[in-house]
């Protein structure tokens, strides 16, 4: 027994002997990283590691799908940093501190679509601003502030105050360029240029103040869907009223064709709750708001659909009246939509006299039916207008100017159809009551200009329609003279711009939103005008340089600097 106990013993030596040296090293491997953990995270000063560990937070925050949704982890996080900020005040960098907790803020009022919060971020960045001016991200605070205030809370005079103050104040800042084009673009809003905010503001008094956020939304196949569409619907109209107050979006296809979709999505899926009505109204709204904004005849016919669609389906809902009405708005503002709008009046009238909308309705009715008999006499008591002259000039490859020369004054409409595979963007121009003479009346085939054909064909109500064929169209303005009298049609495409206009009535209309625009090209002082008969001059243009820019998209986003993306600064122009 004895020798067998040694030779354990004598072994378990021999185990210990062969152990020792990789134990050896690994036991100096951890006190290695434990001395470089102290001399860093842990060798930080408290504070520094309580802001440290705090912005790391926003980081995963933004990253957690599921969490980031959720009201709680945002708030914690901005009061964090608003306890680190007021626990020591000898911290050299308590403004960011600050900052993060604004900009924490900030990020859950863009989840819960609360005026509440987007204030309380406001109120954080302008403290920043306020005390401590000569910090680096005072300019910043000020900005972020400005834009929250123009976006969120529709005040586009305290937004100006402070990008004024930004820009006295540091006037050598980074955040002169951006403060520039935000005051630039309140400006121009200010001034009715930005045309979503005008179309429908009387829906604006349904938006609410501060609907309550939503944690995590049920699957629309659980039962508890139905009771979370009233929360979806009041935030999306939250989103919608935000979208109009942004001077910037306001005028963007993407977030409206969302909008819009979010809506009817709602509208489906509550099929038999009172908001369906609501949701398909605000879902025509939001395309309202995109077709005034393109310009588009097949965005004004799918928002006429859908006005209608409310007063088919929701024939007895508070908002039928309200639908019928704005069809009929949307039709009496083209050439030829005046006796459907008529109609549409009519049926209102018949069938919701007693309505809030029959007084607006019966008004509207009297001055189409004047417009329609001003017409008339004007028709009996004089020879109708006749297209004598067509010809047209290109002072470059993406610019055209079209003119039509008539015997008198004359009635028209515009209407753009976008380029489709296989098809020529045309830009058709409807004549009331006016004659085209035969010369003019052939049409005609261009080659080596923006402009490719020119068709006629008369109207069934009298009249006729001109139809241009264009290789693309970015941008049209058309305009009416008066002596003599003449209907000019400028087209551009590419980054060409429209030649200054003329004394005259101009209608405008774009293919998608158009920036201000620059001096216009200037045209060759040789440069022949072509008209119809002219083949000559329209065979003997040619192409002399063709320009190639790789650009950035897709995966390769481009240069960065400050957070933006020249891929995304690249889209925005």
């Amino acid at each position: 027994m004895n020798t067998s106990h040694d030779a354990q013993h004598t072994q378990e030596k021999a185990l210990s002997r062969r152990l020792a040296p990789p134990l050896a090293f690994v036991l100096a491997i951890c006190l290695l990283v434990i001395c470089c953990y102290d001399s860093g995270y842990s060798g930080l000063p408290p504070t520094e590691k309580r802001y440290a560990a705090a912005k790391a937070g926003i980081i995963n925050l933004k990253r957690d799908e599921k969490n980031s949704k959720l009201r709680e982890p945002w708030e914690k996080l901005a009061g964090e940093f608003r306890s680190i900020y007021d626990a020591d005040p000898a911290w050299p960098n308590r403004a960011a501190a600050l900052f993060r907790a604004a900009e924490s803020l900030e990020e859950l009022a863009s989840r819960s679509f609360a005026k509440s919060d987007a204030r309380k971020a406001v109120e954080c960045y302008e403290t920043l601003a306020l005390r401590h001016a000569g910090s680096r991200l005072a300019d910043d605070a000020l900005f972020r502030a400005a834009r929250l205030r123009a976006a969120w809370l529709r005040d586009d005079k305290g937004a100006l105050a402070l990008l004024a103050r930004l820009k006295k104040q540091y006037p050598r800042g980074d955040m002169i360029a951006e403060a520039t084009a935000l005051e630039k673009a309140l400006k121009a809003s200010a001034s009715g240029r930005t045309a979503p905010e005008a179309v429908a503001a009387a829906s604006r008094r349904e938006a609410q103040e501060d609907p309550p956020a939503a944690n995590a939304a049920p699957k629309n196949g659980s039962p508890a869907a139905g009771k979370d569409l009233p929360l979806k619907y009041r935030a999306a109209k939250s989103r919608m009223a935000a979208l109009r107050g942004d001077p910037v979006k306001a005028c963007w296809r993407q977030p409206w064709e969302d909008l819009r979709e979010e809506f009817l999505r709602i509208a489906n899926s509550g099929k038999k709750l009172p908001l369906a009505a609501g949701a398909l109204f605000h879902a025509a709204a939001c395309q309202e708001s995109l077709a005034r904004c393109s310009n588009l005849s097949a965005d004004f016919n799918q928002a006429q659909k859908l006005y209608l669609d409310v007063a088919n389906r929701h024939p007895k809902s508070a908002v039928a009246d309200d639908a019928l009405l704005a069809a009929a708005r949307l039709h009496a503002g083209r050439a030829s939509g005046r006796e459907k709008a008529l109609d549409l009046l009519e049926t209102l009238l018949d069938t919701y006299p007693k309505g809030d909308m029959a007084a607006e309705a019966r008004r509207l009715q009297t001055a189409l039916r004047e417009d329609g008999q001003e017409a008339q006499a004007r028709r009996r008591t004089a020879e109708p207008p006749e297209l004598q002259v067509l010809s047209w000039d290109s002072p470059s490859r993406n610019l055209v100017e079209i003119v039509l020369e008539m015997s008198a004054p004359a009635q028209f409409s515009t209407r753009l159809e976008e380029s489709r595979k296989g098809a020529p963007a045309r830009l058709f121009l409807d004549l009331e009551d006016a004659r085209v003479v035969n010369d003019v009346r052939k049409g005609v085939t261009v080659r080596g200009s923006l402009l490719q054909a020119v068709r006629v064909r008369d109207r069934k109500q009298g009249g006729a329609t001109l139809q241009f064929d264009f290789r693309e169209v970015r941008r049209f303005d058309t305009r009416s003279e008066d002596d003599p009298c003449r209907i000019v049609l400028s087209v551009a495409a590419g980054k060409a711009t429209l030649p200054h206009k003329g004394k005259g009535r101009s209608r405008q209309g774009y293919a998608e939103a158009d920036a201000d625009q620059e001096p216009p090209v200037k045209r060759a002082a040789a440069l022949k005008t072509r008209q119809v008969s002219d083949m000559a001059s329209q065979l003997g243009l040619t192409v002399r340089k063709v320009f190639i820019d790789a650009g950035h998209g897709g995966k390769d986003p481009g240069t960065s600097h400050n957070d933006v993306l020249e891929r995304m600064v690249t889209l925005d122009v």
